[in-house]
């Protein structure tokens, strides 16, 4: 039997197991009926998975339609008075069968992503992904590693908000005309520096230095180390932004046929049109 699953794979009597496999997969991306249209591919795939199977197994056990189905151990295989030799060869048939339907879901997830890779969401989802990295990059030293810009600005007024308080402010460093020059920051009521500003005081407004966003304040005297974060700022969810730009990492750190891959690329390209979608209803 061994001889004629090999000729099934195209192989001679001294194949090893490394050629075994490597002609499985040949076969199979030659016969799956999702790629050959013939008739008889869907019988050939078949053929090809059983020689597979069973040359892994090694056994090639050959029924003998002469032998009466009463006295026959496979036949008995159905019967509720089993030997111990079996129940042996039946969890011998259930570890073949795992081991089948394992290199079967490997090879769906084989012919899945080279699938993919030939199509416009593989290359749409690398494009999603280089520009949240670069996003998350440009937030990150924006944030964590550039120093901050101090400026000088006088309080005009100020308001509680629930639990927030207030500042309405003039820059007196007022330089970028897109900007305004006079606006709000805000910070926590409960907030460990908070220290209380009054009306004409003057403090110290942190900005970053690409993006020049309001980061955090303090008194003139105070130093960056024990402002008081603005609120109003985006890098108050700052974390959260770089969990969710640099996600898309994954997209080429676990590239390959597996299930989590094919996940992560269809959710890169996907999110950006649902979040597009949703501002444009929001806006409208």
């Amino acid at each position: 039997m061994r001889k004629e699953y090999l000729k099934i794979l195209g192989l001679n009597d001294g194949a090893s197991d490394e050629q075994i496999k490597k002609a499985w997969k040949r076969k199979v991306l030659q016969f799956h009926p999702d790629k050959n249209p013939s008739d008889n591919a869907q019988n050939e795939f078949i053929k090809v998975c059983d020689a597979y199977q069973n040359l892994s197994s090694g056994t090639f056990e050959k029924i003998d339609e002469t032998i009466p189905p009463e006295t026959n151990e496979f036949y008995r295989k159905y019967n509720q008075n089993l030997t111990n030799k079996d129940i042996a060869k039946r969890r011998q048939k259930a570890r073949e069968h795992s081991k089948y339907k394992e290199m079967y879901e490997e090879y769906i997830l084989t012919i899945s992503y080279n699938g993919l890779r030939k199509s416009f969401l593989y290359k749409f989802s690398n494009i999603v992904a280089i520009f949240s990295l670069l996003i998350g990059s440009i937030l990150f030293l924006d944030y964590a590693v550039l120093e901050p810009k101090v400026e000088t600005a006088v309080i005009l007024n100020y308001r509680y908000n629930i639990d927030n308080i207030v500042y309405y402010v003039y820059d007196l460093n007022y330089q970028i005309p897109t900007k305004k020059r006079e606006y709000e920051v805000s910070t926590a009521l409960s907030s460990d520096n908070l220290k209380a500003l009054n009306f004409n005081s003057f403090i110290n407004i942190y900005k970053s230095r690409i993006l020049n966003e309001n980061i955090s304040f303090s008194h003139e005297k105070d130093t960056f180390e024990t402002s008081m974060i603005n609120r109003f700022s985006i890098y108050i969810a700052f974390w959260v932004f770089i969990i969710l730009f640099f996600l898309p990492i994954l997209n080429f750190a676990i590239r390959g046929p597996n299930t989590l891959y094919l996940v992560i690329v269809h959710i890169n390209a996907y999110l950006p049109i649902f979040v597009f979608i949703a501002l444009l209803i929001a806006l409208l």
